[in-house]
């Protein structure tokens, strides 16, 4: 394996490309998604002897990658008056097997999701852009898991793909592995210093607050008391009453139970209905937000 030559800029080619570490780290998206951007045509990669020069041996045109990156940002919209999510937040919809961030900015891209820029300082695409509408976005993305559903994830993995894993954020990510260092260890200083194998046996053991918001559909502040109607108390306590986690042997029995509970509601309800808090009943038992459903019932957009 070549090693990174300290005149590497001295060389024309290098001038034209982007590694793929620093692909990663500009988008804020992790490397093993580069591929599939590659796949969806939104990068071009480059091939031949100039890869032995750079970290990982993965480069793209630099051509390719700006040029994503400034359509992405042209198509976000100012931050509007309404509340949104982040876009890692709104990417739990499709689960804690891996986020498929290639069909996720292929579908922004498209113009099949409306984004807006957040308030986030980072600057990247992953943790700067937010969404408004939750159920459109998803269905934008649909569109496009069609063709590359999944990415595959390496054995070693990063504190951000490790928090989609788990179905929380990075914060909460790196308060459980100090608070909980028997359940997650680095194993080394690396960008990627966690075990994939470790966090899908701990996703395995454990279901954490923000999960469980998102597939009740009730906010993250509520969960505790709807599990607890349940009997179902905290195993995870990091901070009083916040960053929760619990055994998901007792939880999915109790979503279980919830879904099932919905469905009978809405078989229920009226098939057609000009009552707008049938509407509005019909949507949060659906899966979307009580917040979210407001601001389409008004047909404002406002809360």
């Amino acid at each position: 394996m070549l090693s990174i030559n300290p005149d590497a800029h001295s060389i024309p080619e290098l001038d034209h490309m982007h590694w793929g570490v620093e692909m990663a780290r500009k988008g804020g998206i992790p490397r093993y998604a580069l591929d599939s951007l590659t796949d969806f045509k939104l990068i071009v990669p480059l091939t031949g002897p100039i890869l032995g020069l750079v970290p990982g041996h993965a480069g793209y045109t630099k051509s390719s990658v700006e040029g994503l990156a400034d359509r992405i940002w042209r198509l976000a919209l100012p931050n509007p008056s309404q509340p949104t999510i982040s876009l890692t937040v709104a990417a739990r919809r499709f689960g804690t097997d891996g986020t498929p961030w290639a069909a996720i900015l292929a579908a922004i891209a498209a113009g099949d999701v409306c984004v807006f820029r957040g308030r986030d300082k980072r600057g990247t695409l992953r943790q700067s852009l937010t969404v408004a509408d939750l159920d459109a976005f998803v269905a934008g993305v649909r569109k496009h898991l069609s063709r590359r559903t999944t990415d595959n994830l390496p054995d070693r993995i990063g504190a951000p793909t490790a928090a989609e894993l788990l179905g929380i954020n990075e914060a909460f990510f790196y308060r459980l592995i100090a608070g909980r260092p028997d359940l997650i260890r680095k194993k080394d200083d690396g960008p990627t210093p966690f075990s994939r194998n470790e966090i899908a046996s701990v996703a395995k053991r454990f279901v954490f607050a923000p999960e469980v918001a998102v597939r009740t559909g009730e906010p993250n502040k509520r969960v505790r008391n709807l599990l607890g109607e349940s009997g179902v108390v905290p195993a995870i306590a990091l901070q009083p009453n916040r960053d929760l986690g619990y055994a998901r042997s007792e939880v999915e029995p109790v979503l279980i139970k919830l879904s099932a509970e919905r469905e009978r509601l809405l078989a229920n309800l009226p098939a057609s209905s000009d009552d707008v808090r049938v509407a509005l009943i019909r949507m949060v038992m659906s899966g979307t937000s009580t917040a979210a459903a407001v601001r389409k019932g008004s047909g404002t957009g406002k809360p």
